[in-house]
């Protein structure tokens, strides 16, 4: 969907803005102090509020469990991450290029005591600068940036010995070893309140914060993984990324295949958590299925989103960068001062480690902004530091505003200006519209879904109804919106003693409850509309179809949700008891045969053997019936639905010896005993 945190084509385009921008605006030295300065201050803001975080103070309750509770502003710990592994470096090539003036010439209106000082000072910013983000990284756990920030620091300091000489390197070294020591000594040293330091309260858990063992978990597992071929999930999500690449899947229902051009084009942005699950697997003790929206390796989720054309441009960005800033440090060096040469060496080494993290790593809007910049930079490196360097004593007198023309301009001129103008305001209002509808307009919707939960949690269901619809109304591309609306609806259905719901409650057409059903499979459909590839959009299309008991149309819906999650389970479980109660008992036994073959003997097969010893009552087949209902029990002991049903099994046998000890355990555990042993008995007298 535009607008998300995702590879949109509306999210593309603003980044290949903003590195036109940079590339073309920026012409001065000023300039490129300014904007390091901004990526080394962003780099500590979001270090710093992790470093918060991991001490339980999150002020602002950014933290997200789903991504590891040291998240910063990103919602996610590997995100944050990400972006620290990029602003490290850039902050210790920014330290080596200011340390490197260091000792300055005699300063006439300064003791040499002072200069050395201000030296000092100066070293101590940046050693509690690169501290901080020391810190918010290690505090993240996110192995892949670690990997991308050591590679980068390393090369960093290879290419400023080899290209720059040993003071630029000493330099880097003694910022790069003072922050470590600063870094090591605060991470050891007991964290007040923290259950080693005896003394303090804690706001939360202390058990949410990494400690020294921890992390020397993550370090350790990095060469497992490697030595073990990455058997997690990134393999698994590699493997099928790969059969997409190869097979070129599309939906059973669609008949936009064109598998001819797939391998040129790919499926298109945003589309890879989709084709993703045509050919997921479920994996687990409770067979989940693996549901991404990323390859956690960049250039194969560039390969499925956008083809092998897509690819190739991707790693032609990455090697110009590469083949450019090489040539320019074997064949121009003679010509670059050193603060030149520490820049574009941090930047291709910024470059590199991101490149090697991004193998393994999930890029997203906050990385991919600091990335296009740094591009940006790189490419406008070479006329930015063409000009000399910014001094007070340079600067030339103010001048003095040059007179109007003693005539005036032409008409010509005059409507070029017009012109120029309409087109200004076409761009800066189109720009508004767009940062409007595709930025703007999600969190202020997301806001009024925040308040619709409030409401619904306390009951008041109008203003959760008006929540939701406002929620629609300013951002009416998520369907998950009109989903929840419909759910409103469902609740007005269940609630008999509650206010009516306004439009229903007034009409005369159709009866209320029903009219309340048509209204939410409306809204379903609207959801459905706006994503139809979204397999949950068209599962709960098919529970609204169920309730206007509109049958063939919930099968078919469930077909749907079927095509788009071939490996799904549970989807078989909702397909099977659908045809159950269209009256195709043996299309239901078919596919609970299919969802039990996908479970193959787990814990989640409960389900799916409660439904299908239920079919086995209604076609006399107790037997069957009482064999799934003991593999029921086998997986979990306490089964009120399962002791049950064999109770009116043995029943339906004529062991009612049987049929009553079973009955008597289900009472035990929950079942209402007068209403099970009144069936029993019911049973006994038809026999």
């Amino acid at each position: 969907m535009p607008g998300q945190d995702s590879y949109s084509t509306y999210n593309v385009v603003a980044y290949v803005i903003l590195f036109a921008m940079i590339a073309t605006r920026l012409k001065t030295r000023l300039q490129v102090w300014r904007l390091l300065g901004a990526i080394v201050a962003m780099g500590v803001l979001v270090s710093g509020y992790a470093i918060l975080q991991h001490y339980g103070q999150d002020f602002l309750h950014l933290s997200e469990s789903t991504g590891g509770y040291t998240t910063s502003f990103m919602g996610n710990r590997i995100f944050a991450a990400a972006v620290m592994m990029m602003t490290i470096p850039v902050t210790a090539v920014a330290a080596a290029t200011s340390l490197f003036r260091f000792p300055q010439p005699p300063d006439p209106t300064r003791s040499k005591g002072r200069q050395w000082s201000l030296g000092l000072a100066i070293l101590g910013v940046w050693v509690a600068a690169l501290t901080i983000q020391f810190l918010g990284l290690l505090f993240t756990l996110s192995r892949g940036p670690w990997i991308g920030s050591l590679f980068a620091l390393g090369l960093m300091a290879v290419l400023v010995a080899v290209f720059v000489g040993w003071r630029g390197f000493s330099r880097l070294a003694l910022v790069l070893g003072l922050a470590s020591v600063v870094t090591v000594t605060v991470f050891f040293y007991p964290s007040a309140g923290s259950p080693d330091s005896g003394e303090g309260t804690r706001s939360i858990p202390v058990a949410i914060d990494p400690t020294a063992a921890d992390v020397a978990v993550r370090f350790n597992s990095i060469s497992g993984d490697v030595l073990g071929g990455f058997s997690g999930g990134r393999l698994t999500h590699w493997k099928v990324s790969w059969e997409l690449i190869v097979d070129h899947p599309w939906f059973a229902f669609d008949d936009l295949s064109l598998r001819w051009l797939r391998p040129l084009v790919g499926y298109g942005p945003d589309l890879f958590r989709f084709t993703y699950l045509l050919y997921s697997t479920a994996e687990g003790p409770d067979r989940f299925l693996l549901a991404p929206d990323h390859a956690h390796n960049y250039f194969i989720h560039q390969t499925v989103e956008q083809g092998f054309l897509g690819t190739i441009s991707s790693l032609g960005i990455f090697a110009a960068v590469f083949l450019a800033g090489g040539h320019q440090l074997l064949r121009a060096r003679s010509q670059m001062d050193h603060a030149h040469k520490l820049i574009l060496i941090g930047l291709l080494s910024v470059l590199a480690g991101r490149s090697l993290e991004m193998m393994v790593g999930v890029a997203k809007i906050s990385d991919l902004t600091v990335l296009w910049g740094l591009m940006g930079l790189f490419a406008a490196l070479p006329i930015a530091m063409r000009s000399p360097e910014p001094r007070p004593q340079d600067e030339s007198p103010v001048q003095r505003p040059a007179r109007l023309p003693l005539f005036p301009v032409p008409r010509v001129n005059r409507g070029l200006r017009v012109w120029k103008l309409v087109v200004v305001i076409l761009m800066i209002g189109t720009i508004a519209n767009l940062t409007w509808s595709k930025g703007i307009s999600y969190p202020l919707a997301a806001v009024q879904a925040g308040r619709a939960l409030e409401y619904f949690n306390q009951g008041d269901l109008p203003s959760t109804l008006s929540a939701i619809d406002s929620a629609i109304e300013t951002a009416p591309d998520v369907p998950v919106y009109y989903n929840w609306k419909a759910l409103v609806l469902s609740a007005y259905r269940s609630d008999r003693s509650g206010p009516r719901e306004p439009h229903c409650g007034t009409q005369t057409d159709l009866p209320y409850r029903l009219c309340l059903a048509t209204l939410a499979h409306q809204s379903n459909l609207n959801g459905s509309s706006q994503r139809p590839f979204e397999f949950r959009a068209r599962i709960a299309l098919a529970n609204s179809a169920a309730n206007l008991d509109q049958d063939a149309e919930s099968i078919r819906y469930y077909q749907d949700s079927l095509d788009m999650v071939p490996g799904s389970w549970g989807l078989r479980n909702n397909m099977a008891s659908a045809l159950f109660h269209l009256g195709k008992p043996d299309d239901a036994l078919e596919a609970l045969q299919e969802s039990l073959e996908i479970t193959s003997g787990s814990p989640a097969s409960v389900d799916a053997l409660l439904l299908r010893a239920t079919i086995y009552v209604e076609l006399d087949r107790f037997l069957d019936a009482l064999g799934d209902l003991d593999r029921v029990i086998e997986f979990k002991p306490n089964n009120v639905p399962a002791h049950a049903g064999k109770a009116l099994a043995y029943a339906h046998l004529g062991q009612y010896a049987q049929a009553r000890e079973a009955a008597s355990r289900a009472s035990d555990l929950g079942e209402n005993r007068e209403a099970l042993n009144k069936a029993i008995e019911e049973i006994e007298q038809r026999r």
